[in-house]
């Protein structure tokens, strides 16, 4: 543990390593536990579902079983096509060339590596009529939020997998906006948020134990609802769309992986869950399990 101050007045602990300390402060301790660590020290001082709480031999003091419920984060599905362009970001970072790119850069803030690999995106609204919003519900905060969003990228950017030979240009299905999470709240306004969003379950962190140094069970729960699924494969038949139109025949080739297969809903469904463990990358904006 370091523990560091600010000016001699402001004493500022970091971390726990290796050996542990006990500190006792004369006055306020301000402790900034983080997106997963908050909600567990909630549970473990007793603030939390208090059934859950009980069965952990921990004492409840204030009733809130959402802490360490509902939690939501932007997935990212990245697929991937074969493209005849011969200036993908790979091109300005071979051994080769960057190092000079990268003199290029720091000398003159330009050349190829001022500008990032993702550099176009766009947010995508489902129409009102769609069946994923007739059937499930409008999940977005607003009638001009996107449910999904697309970022471009020129080159690889499949996460966990090896880039094959050839060029390619990547495309990211962001679900922007989870239904995969549970309304804990019964004095919740009727409204057609609250109602979407009733009786589905999120993410969820809870305690194996009541020891604050055994880490927690984290269960993101992605595309943990038919809606979720739905509206990602809207995602990508938005970028199929767009990879198959004419202006980029002769330019874009095939789809990378079983996506190249997947011509059903069902298909692109089960191409979604099945990258979901392995080449599905999360924006880790984590948020709603604090209370």
């Amino acid at each position: 543990m370091s523990l560091q101050t600010n000016n001699h007045t402001h004493p500022l602990v970091y971390g726990v390593l290796g050996e542990r300390w006990k500190v006792t402060a004369r006055k306020e301790i301000i402790v900034s536990a983080g997106v997963f660590n908050t909600p567990q020290l909630l549970l473990l001082s007793g603030i939390g579902d208090p059934e859950e709480l009980e069965s952990l031999g921990i004492t409840p003091r204030v009733d809130l079983p959402s802490v360490g419920k509902n939690m939501t984060d932007h997935v990212f599905l990245i697929s991937a096509w074969e493209t005849k362009a011969n200036e993908t970001f790979e091109t300005y970072t071979t051994p080769d060339v960057l190092a000079e790119n990268i003199e290029e850069w720091n000398q003159t803030r330009q050349g190829p590596l001022s500008w990032t690999l993702a550099n176009q995106m766009a947010w995508v609204r489902l129409p009102e009529d769609d069946p994923i919003i007739q059937n499930y519900g409008d999940a977005t905060v607003g009638p001009t939020c996107g449910h999904y969003q697309i970022i471009w990228v020129n080159g690889w950017a499949v996460v966990n997998a090896t880039k094959p030979e050839g060029s390619w240009m990547s495309v990211a299905t962001n679900l922007i906006a989870s239904t995969a999470r549970k309304c804990l709240f019964p004095f919740a306004p009727l409204s057609n948020l609250s109602l979407s969003f009733w009786g589905r379950v999120g993410g969820s962190l809870t305690l194996r134990s009541s020891d604050p140094f055994e880490s927690p069970n984290v269960d993101p729960n992605y595309l943990g609802t038919d809606s979720d699924v739905q509206t990602i494969v809207a995602g990508l038949k938005t970028a199929i769309r767009f990879f198959t139109a004419d202006a980029w025949k002769g330019f874009i080739g095939n789809p990378w992986s079983e996506l190249a297969a997947a011509n059903t809903d069902e298909e692109l469904a089960e191409y979604a869950r099945n990258h979901a463990s392995t080449y599905v990358e999360i924006l880790y904006h984590f948020t709603s399990w604090i209370s």
